[in-house]
């Protein structure tokens, strides 16, 4: 069994809230918040500063305009730049939605990096890693 992305192995851990895409997003992809308070992906030049990772939908992504469950708080499967292990600080990356290493405001770590997971947590899939935001 594998985690998808946005879902938490550890669901009861999380704070999350329902805020307005103002951009197409995908399940797992850093966001931040713009001036309206809304959702957009997070890089590393235009909006660095990380507000959470999008929740899990059922593979069709989101609109702009659609409400969209996010993780600000907790464990969760983020998409991740790759080669990012267990233990790692991370950051918006240049690539859009994308959390790479680096620092962060809200001091983003990995859990698990993509692939098998230790002790029965279900497997991180490819290009994601299970981090705490």
């Amino acid at each position: 069994m594998s985690l998808k992305p946005g879902q938490s192995h550890k669901d009861d851990a999380q704070h999350t809230e329902t805020r307005t895409a103002a951009e197409a997003l995908s399940a797992g992809d850093a966001v931040a918040l713009d001036a309206n308070g809304e959702l957009v992906t997070a890089d590393g030049t235009n909006n660095p500063t990380v507000y959470g990772v999008v929740g899990h939908d059922d593979g069709d992504g989101y609109a702009a305009g659609d409400d969209v469950l996010v993780t600000y708080s907790g464990p969760v499967v983020a998409n991740v730049a790759a080669g990012v292990g267990p233990g790692v600080e991370l950051g918006a990356s240049a690539t859009e939605g994308q959390l790479a290493g680096g620092t962060s405001a809200k001091g983003i770590m990995t859990m698990y990096g993509e692939g098998a997971a230790p002790g029965g947590i279900p497997d991180i899939p490819t290009g994601y890693a299970h981090v705490d935001v």
